[in-house]
């Protein structure tokens, strides 16, 4: 066979149909395949005629192995992936195998392959089969004594390695079966029970179907079967074999002495990382920035590396990190424990006990704490008061040694889309920085994230960029999954698709729903009916801390192997290892599906994301896109409802001068005329959502004194337009200004959930990835992915490597009384 087909991408699949035989069995316990080209590299007295076989090749010439992975196996042509190249020392090699010949080692002799490279172009057209001795051997005839693997094969043996394990902790059948298709999966679509010593049980015999697997050698291994994989869901089949190949499309960055010095590590991921490092380090004091950067590229990093930076020179350096969910800010302060320095780094919630949250706030006062984490609400209660005192002058706290130098927001993208009503607390945040930073100037704000539209970048700069201020965008989507859409007209198909996607999926996997119920139900029929439990159920709605802090802790440790939940698990949750995200439902945003699917992958391996969804169609109610819609909509006030509203708030506010602008408390109990005396949560959360609106459109600036824990809740307020407490149309223009804004944030979350919505349903008929990066961050334009269901069709290969954007310039010359800060190279370029 000429090997032209094989000088194809690595990502290329190869059909082979007389050149390759299957190996006897048993096979090694990664099932790969091997072509052995012989590519004499010495100078030898003996010549190899062109064309030849490798038989009777030259002594010590050097052979290469082309390693391919398995793909199908069974009669007719065989599919196989390649994996990369090996090259070693042959000596004198057996014979050949033609169209039906028998297979022989190359290495029969005892030398061995030493050394795998990815990146080689083939030479020679000699073709013979062999075998690929197991990963973690040790050859004989290796000079070093040690195999070293590519990273592709590395990978392979470590996924197998977590299967295994999670195969012999698993006892429940579809946990159990799910886990073999797996090490089926990954030893090249076989499975050999006796070498993995496996014993299935009746039960796992009779339920092999249903995870599309057979039995093979008279019931002692286990075959995968891609038939019927279509009808689950259209390119589910290709999605799900294995690419062993590293996906990510950066490349690592050059270390520089102030990683080396305050980290472990050898190397940046990217050269955007190394850019915002550099940045954050040579940050002028009250500076802000903003970074975006893709989901498992690093982000942590700038809490990990400032604080331990400045705490070189000033042990009593702290920072606070501002999260949106309580898992993530757990998740976080579960790696930054382990990072030396670090160690001391705590987690403050509103569900800890009194005495509890009273010895993590006493700690971080005394510098005891490098990275505080904790969410608004909590920033603006519990521990405000510790925030302000730690940004105080050292004078003004009697000798405990705290000081807060930079206030950090992790997905920062919420601001603006909780902020509107879900969460307005978060658009409270810059009120809390002003106030800290009047007892601070020095304070440094940096805001985080790995999608950020053009709505969040005006909602961020005009809150938090009122000094110098720099933006770092990458412009890079990841490229690490199979993609994989299907709409559906009713439920219960899209429902019997999602049972059986969740068996053939790879583990670790996480299915999410949008709704709370939908997520309870479907882990209940999980437990229940499909004979899992290795798994876990996580929404907004698990009050219970310990309980989710174990659900964190379990998912880090690999005792699970599915979760199902809301986006309350999705943000942030860091777990390298995570091969599958199943979406049972429709997001509402591009954003929000992007980030769900970038939980998967971060090992810059092969992902895979699906999404099942249901459709509109007249007459039925309740599908996905109708839940999506009504979301992506809604959290906007009437403009009649917010003028009655804002009414009923001035009327009951306590005024106040602070030089030359009116400062009003306003009770977020006021009610506005219609609702009677008697309101309660619902009534605030529109209250608040109406003061975060007016406070976008710059009509007004939330203090950042608000609710405390005694008393009516209550929020303080400079008003910046005085206009609003006038009448005619002097009011009236008042709120055209407002309701510009309003009308100019519906209209943008309409064109993105359309633009996403046509994307899904293939009625855009371009990259899936890259249409959605680019309805999120417009302006971008990176190349197609080559794995979602529009590439497939046109053959469109992916991309290999990708130089980031947004590393133009860095911060401009800034004199003060302290020192000169000149522009940074142009290695750390920034926008």
């Amino acid at each position: 066979m000429a090997l032209d087909t094989a000088r194809r991408r690595a990502s290329q699949d190869l059909v082979l149909t007389g050149a390759i035989q299957p190996l006897n069995r048993p096979m090694p316990r990664l099932f790969q395949y091997v072509i052995c080209s012989g590519m004499p590299v010495r100078r030898s007295t003996e010549a190899r005629q062109p064309g030849s076989r490798a038989r009777g090749a030259v002594p010590q010439t050097v052979s290469r192995f082309w390693i391919l992975h398995t793909l199908t196996l069974g009669p007719g042509p065989q599919r196989y992936r390649f994996v990369g190249f090996a090259d070693g020392c042959c000596g004198r090699e057996g014979s050949g195998a033609g169209e039906h010949g028998t297979n022989r080692s190359p290495d029969r002799s005892g030398s061995a392959v030493r050394r795998l490279r990815s990146r080689a172009e083939p030479q020679g057209d000699d073709v013979r089969v062999a075998r690929l001795a197991p990963p973690g051997a040790v050859p004989s005839g290796s000079r070093d004594g040690a195999s070293r693997l590519s990273p592709a094969a590395e990978w392979l043996e470590r996924s197998l390695t977590r299967a295994r394990s999670a195969m012999a902790a698993a006892t429940a059948v579809g946990d159990r079966l799910a886990l073999l298709r797996e090490i089926a999966r990954l030893s090249g679509g076989r499975s050999d029970l006796a070498v993995e010593g496996l014993a299935l049980r009746p039960p796992e015999f009779a339920a092999l179907r249903r995870f599309h697997l057979a039995q093979a050698d008279g019931g002692r291994a286990v075959r995968l079967v891609e038939e019927g994989l279509a009808d689950v869901a259209p390119g589910l089949a290709t999605a799900l074999r294995v690419d062993p190949t590293v996906r990510t499309t950066f490349s690592d960055a050059l270390a520089d002495a102030a990683l080396r010095r305050a980290s472990g590590h050898a190397s940046y991921r990217s050269e955007t990382q190394r850019a915002a490092v550099g940045a954050l380090l040579t940050m002028p004091g009250g500076a802000s920035m903003l970074v975006s950067m893709p989901t498992g590229t690093g982000k942590s990093l700038l809490f990990q590396l400032g604080p331990t930076w400045w705490r070189l020179t000033d042990p009593g350096a702290c920072a606070i990190v501002i999260t949106p969910t309580i898992a993530l800010a757990e998740d976080h302060a579960r790696t930054l424990g382990g990072i030396p320095g670090l160690e001391g780094s705590r987690c403050l919630t509103g569900d800890m006990g009194p005495a509890a949250r009273t010895q993590v706030v006493d700690a971080f006062r005394r510098g005891e704490v490098p990275v505080l984490l904790l969410s608004p609400e909590t920033a603006f209660g519990a521990a405000r008061d510790a925030l302000i005192e730690a940004s105080s002058p050292a004078a003004d706290k009697f000798g405990l040694a705290g000081r807060l130098v930079a206030v950090y927001v992790d997905e920062a993208h919420v601001v603006e889309s909780w902020g509107r009503s879900f969460r307005p607390d978060f658009q409270r945040l810059p009120g809390l920085v002003e106030a800290l930073r009047a007892r601070n100037p020095e304070i440094r704000t940096v805001l985080l994230s790995a999608t950020l539209g053009d709505g969040a970048r005006r909602t961020l700069r005009q809150a938090y960029g009122h000094g110098e201020w720099r933006e770092i965008h990458a412009r890079v989507p990841r490229y690490d999954f199979d993609l994989v859409v299907a709409p559906f007209d009713a439920a219960e198909a899209r429902d019997a698709a999602l049972l059986a996607t969740i068996d053939l999926v790879p583990r670790p996997a996480i299915v999410y729903t949008t709704r709370v119920t939908h997520a309870e139900a479907l882990h209940d029929r999980l437990r229940d009916e499909r004979g899992y439990e290795r798994m876990a159920l996580f929404t907004g709605e698990l009050a219970d801390p310990a309980a989710r802090r174990r659900i964190i802790e379990d998912w880090a440790a690999d005792r699970l192997d599915l979760v199902v939940a809301t986006s309350a698990f999705g943000l942030g949750i860091d777990k390298a290892g995570v091969r599958s995200v199943v979406h049972a439902c429709l997001p509402e945003s591009p954003a929000r599906w992007y980030q769900e699917v970038g939980r998967a992958s971060r090992d810059g391996h092969q992902g895979v994301s699906v999404t099942l969804w249901t459709r509109t169609v007249a007459g039925v109610d309740g599908s996905d896109e109708e839940d999506a819609s009504r979301m992506a909509r809604s959290s906007w006030l009437t403009r009649d409802l917010a003028e009655a509203r804002w009414q009923a708030l001035a009327a009951a506010a306590t005024a106040s001068w602070d030089r030359d602008r009116r400062r009003l408390r306003l009770p977020l109990d006021a009610a506005r005329e219609g609702l009677g005396r008697r309101t309660g949560e619902k009534n605030r959360r529109w209250n608040r959502s109406l003061l975060a609106l007016m406070q976008r459109a710059g009509a007004l600036r939330v203090d950042s004194v608000g609710e405390r824990e005694a008393g009516p809740p209550s929020w303080d307020l400079v008003l910046l337009d005085d206009a609003l407490l006038g009448q005619g149309s002097e009011l009236a223009a008042a709120w055209d200004r407002i309701f510009a804004v309003r009308s100019r944030e519906v209209a943008e979350a309409a064109r993105e959930f359309g633009s996403f919505l046509a994307l899904m349903a293939g009625r855009r008929r371009e990259c899936l990835m890259t249409g959605v990066f680019g309805t999120i961050e417009p302006g971008a334009d990176p190349p197609r992915c080559g794995r979602c269901p529009e590439c497939r069709s046109l053959d469109v290969r992916p991309p290999a490597r990708l130089e980031p954007a947004g590393l133009e310039r860095g911060w401009p010359q800034v004199v003060n009384k302290r020192r000169t800060l000149t522009p940074l190279s142009s290695t750390f370029n920034l926008l």
